[in-house]
């Protein structure tokens, strides 16, 4: 991992759409303090923009576990695909229990329109990484005109 992220260094950051997943192969990741990620507009959708880790290699898109990667997840797709877990599964990853956390999560690609997000689990971060993802989220807010936190 790099340490602190500057522009330079964002550069070596892999930027992943959920439009270029293949469809039912399952991507681990961990979602960095995501519940201070922001979101943006890109065209004629919103999408979340996650400062990730890759748990698992997945080489049809070029990832080895342990890379970092800039995710860009749609707002309504992953909206949906979180409101159809059960409850069990979205009560510890509520903003009350996880703020400041990091997120677990095996997802896949159902077709161009839906995600389905297979199991998701709260995680201590590092303070690397936080910091790490403080600083790309910064740059994504001042990228696109938003208020920075």
């Amino acid at each position: 991992m790099t340490s602190l992220l500057n522009a330079h260094e964002r550069m070596g950051i892999r930027v992943l759409y959920w439009g270029q997943f293949y469809p039912s192969a399952i991507l681990e990741f961990e979602l960095v303090d995501y519940f201070s990620s922001p979101i943006i507009r890109e065209g004629n959708g919103l999408y979340h923009v996650y400062y990730a880790i890759a748990k698992a290699d997945n080489l049809n898109l070029g990832i080895i576990s342990g890379d970092e990667i800039e995710l860009h997840l749609s707002y309504k797709t992953y909206c949906n695909a979180l409101s159809a877990l059960p409850t069990q599964m979205k009560t510890p990853c509520l903003k009350k229990f996880a703020k400041g956390k990091n997120l677990y999560m095996k997802i896949s690609k159902r077709n161009s329109r839906e995600i389905v997000v297979h199991y998701q689990e709260p995680r201590e971060p590092t303070e690397q990484q936080l910091k790490e993802a403080e600083s790309l989220y910064k740059m994504v807010r001042l990228e696109h005109g938003l208020k920075i936190k």
